[in-house]
């Protein structure tokens, strides 16, 4: 898929929206994430490509999970499987690894230093934004990179 400058803006804006406001606030606003599924679904009929339904099922499928074990919330589940429907299955992938691996490295920080405990939540969706923008613009490069090695 090509990536115009315009659809890059909206994406980012639409995730750095939910992420401000889970940092702030601890909750993600279903309108965040059905702005991005609207926008995301258009943009997949306008392309022909319906791959990214099979990304963004999968997502929501792991995140269901998740959330029946209370390692997610709900919004980060419904944020990040609209932002999957921007993806193809590959950046879906690298995004979601990303976006853990980030969260995971951030709450080691937060505990080593004191800032917070482990029995703290730490927001979700500013990892998701950072990883999205990764995954959106590079996330097929990064896995094939990724295989090549």
């Amino acid at each position: 898929m090509t990536i115009s400058f315009f659809e890059g803006v909206v994406f980012l804006a639409l995730l750095a929206g939910a992420a401000l406001e889970d940092w702030r606030t601890g909750y993600i606003s279903d309108g965040w994430s059905l702005a991005a599924g609207l926008f995301g679904t258009v943009r997949i009929f306008v392309s022909g490509s319906f791959l990214p339904l099979v990304s963004a099922a999968a997502v929501f499928f792991f995140f269901l999970c998740l959330r029946c074990f209370r390692c997610a919330g709900e919004g980060d589940g419904f944020l990040a499987s609209a932002a999957a429907l921007w993806m193809s299955p590959e950046s879906c992938a690298v995004f979601l690894w990303t976006a853990f691996v980030l969260g995971g490295l951030a709450g080691a920080v937060f505990l080593i230093s004191g800032k917070r405990k482990k029995e703290d939540r730490l927001p979700f969706a500013p990892f998701l934004c950072i990883a999205g923008g990764i995954a959106y613009g590079w996330g097929d490069a990064l896995w094939h990179l990724w295989l090549a090695s």
